[in-house]
């Protein structure tokens, strides 16, 4: 059972200085927070009778605090009257002894007839250091271990495209996604860093239905 509660602030601001631009501005405060971990059940042992019931105290049970990244954004936007609209965005994380993470993200609407629209977009995201530290830690040299120790992002990307409709009571598209991602794997705290791939391919179709407005 997981169980806790947090708090965080987050405000932004949209101004449009000319008809066809739109400057947008964000800021997420961190969030800060408390969680209570726990786990209990019962044990059926093959060779014996011996059961712990439900009612027994929890198995296993941690409380620890939590903080999550501030997060800073900053966008603009252009839009070509009714055909098309161009938008790029910048977003910063701050992650408290880790590391900070940078995105760049761009995207095109494009209407070339009514109720037809055609989208294209593209993420780029790093982290600002290539190399954190490893975390010390005393490992039982007779232990087989077969998890990862260590994982460390480099960057990844995202391509997408879509084409959809939408009509008067009905919206309809088609949408394809593309996702790289780098990063480095670390069999143990004295190993030299793998350098992983990982594709993804997904495609998404959404229907929608709408009544009258």
């Amino acid at each position: 059972m997981l169980s806790g509660a947090s708090c965080a602030f987050a405000t932004g601001l949209i101004y449009r200085p000319a008809s066809w631009m739109r400057l947008g501005f964000g800021i997420e405060s961190p969030s800060v927070g408390h969680l209570n971990t726990s786990t209990s059940g019962s044990f059926y042992a093959r060779t014996d009778s011996l059961r712990r019931g439900p009612d027994a105290p929890p198995l296993s049970s941690t409380s620890s605090a939590f903080h999550l990244p501030l997060r800073l954004s900053a966008s603009v936007a252009f839009q070509i009257k009714q055909y098309a609209l161009l938008a790029l965005q910048y977003d910063f994380r701050h992650i408290s002894g880790a590391y900070d993470i940078h995105m760049l993200k761009a995207g095109v609407e494009v209407v070339p007839y009514p109720g037809l629209y055609i989208n294209a977009g593209y993420v780029f995201e790093s982290p600002f250091k290539t190399k954190t530290s490893l975390p010390v830690c005393e490992i039982d040299p007779t232990l087989d271990r077969q998890d990862a120790y260590y994982q460390n992002p480099r960057w990844q990307q995202y391509i997408s495209g879509a084409v959809g409709y939408r009509g008067t009571h009905f919206v309809i598209q088609a949408a394809y996604q593309f996702r790289m991602q780098r990063f480095s794997l670390y069999a143990h705290q004295n190993a030299d860093p793998y350098l992983m791939y990982s594709d993804t391919h997904r495609i998404v179709l959404s229907l929608a239905w709408r009544g009258r407005e």
